[in-house]
Parts: C-alpha cells; sequence; structure tokens
C-alpha cells in the first residue's frame, strides 16, 4: 500500500512538473528551463506557484539567475529573449549598442491568464550576471513592474 502512495505521490509531481514547463513551451525562453543549469554551481533556478503566491495575483514565478556568466550564456539567454520579443503585446527594452541589457515584456495570454518576461544582462556593467523570469497571473503590467 505505501508503495502505491509513493508511486501517485511521483506521478503527481511529475505531473505539476511537466504542467508548469508547458506554460513556457510556445515560447522560445522555455528551452532555459530544461533543467540544463541545474548542476551549475553558479546558478539558481527558482519556480514558486500556488499557495505561496496568492496575495500576488500571480499563479506561476520561474526564473534563472547565473553569477559568473559566460559571453555564450548571455548570447544564448539574449537570442531566446528576442525571439519572444518578436511575440510580445508591449516591451521595455535597454540596449548599450546591439546589446540587449534590459527588458520587459508582456506576452500574449493563454486564456485569462497574463504572461510576462523579464531580463537583465548586467555583463556590460562587469557584474557577470544575467537575471531571466517568467511570470504568469491576473496581474496588470504595472502590478509586475510594482514587484520588482
Amino acid at each position: 500500500m505505501t508503495h502505491h502512495i509513493r508511486d501517485l505521490v511521483l506521478t503527481i509531481m511529475l505531473l505539476l512538473s511537466a504542467m508548469q514547463a508547458a506554460a513556457q513551451s510556445d515560447f522560445a525562453i522555455g528551452e532555459l528551463f530544461d533543467g540544463r543549469f541545474r548542476n551549475n554551481p553558479n546558478a539558481v533556478e527558482t519556480v514558486i506557484s500556488g499557495d505561496i503566491l496568492k496575495d500576488t495575483g500571480l499563479t506561476l514565478f520561474r526564473s534563472i539567475q547565473i553569477k559568473n556568466a559566460t559571453e555564450a550564456d548571455a548570447n544564448i539567454f539574449s537570442s531566446l529573449v528576442k525571439r519572444d520579443s518578436a511575440k510580445a503585446l508591449s516591451r521595455e527594452e535597454k540596449s548599450v549598442g546591439n546589446v540587449l541589457q534590459g527588458a520587459f515584456y508582456e506576452l500574449p495570454p493563454k486564456g485569462a491568464t497574463r504572461r510576462y518576461l523579464i531580463y537583465i544582462n548586467r555583463k556590460q556593467k562587469g557584474k557577470d550576471k544575467i537575471m531571466l523570469g517568467y511570470l504568469e497571473g491576473k496581474v496588470s503590467p504595472e502590478e509586475v513592474k510594482d514587484m520588482i
């Protein structure tokens, strides 16, 4: 009996993980949430969903932060973010030359759920840090900006 409960719990956890991953699957940045950074000691991948977010209006928050990011890391992130920016409903961007340093995009909604992408690249400022955030919920762009 305990094996059945354990198997059921594992199955539910896998399904929830797959549903969260699917949330970004229609965007290029979804590739970054495939687990490739989990064993990187300079990377932190965060996933928050459920009751902990109920007071924020969000239903999902995912992020990847990399300190001591390489130029290759920056190029991969930037390339995927730029691909998704073509789908954005609204955008705010900061670039130096043709290097994207920061961006905030409202992405097309999924039903009534609004979706956002936040990107920060501090490589040009000598800080070697990259951050990518993906958020879902029933919040306005202004409310998301107030959160960050």
